[in-house]
């Protein structure tokens, strides 16, 4: 279902059957192949693997599909691979992702890549460092202070 605006995409959640339909931006529908997708018969979707930075699925489709993933949509650091190769994700149901899927076999890949020039990195890798230190004060503190 395409919406305008966030607000819009979150009052579509209170009445819409998120089992059959998912909102999305107007500008994303637009960049659809296959605007109009229905859910064939034996379409399966399987979790194969689960790690905080990778996430693998195997796909069996039998028309062209739309998947809706419960995992928050985040694209800076998230990409998709389909089949290996990189493939686009959409910001469905206000917070979720999703992507098209051609008819056939497939393994869908999620993937985290957190370069090291993103500022999220350090703040996280400094917050980390001053944990570490705060528990280690009173130890020290303790063995060798005066």
């Amino acid at each position: 279902i395409p919406v305008s605006s966030p607000d819009e995409e979150l009052s579509m959640l209170d009445s819409a059957n998120t089992k059959k339909y998912a909102t999305i931006s107007t500008t994303d529908f637009n960049k659809l192949k296959n605007p109009t997708i229905r859910k064939n018969p034996g379409d399966t979707i399987y979790l194969l693997k689960w790690a905080p930075d990778k996430i693998e699925y195997k796909a069996s489709i039998h028309g062209n599909g739309f998947a809706v993933f419960s995992e928050i949509y985040y694209k800076p650091l998230w990409k998709c691979l389909l089949n290996g190769k990189e493939h686009p994700v959409f910001n469905v149901d206000y917070v979720l992702r999703g992507i098209e899927l051609p008819p056939g076999e497939h393994t869908i890949a999620f993937i985290c890549e957190q370069p090291l020039s993103t500022p999220l990195y350090w703040v996280e890798n400094i917050i980390i460092f001053l944990l570490i230190g705060v528990s280690l004060y009173p130890v020290l503190w303790k063995k060798y202070g005066t």
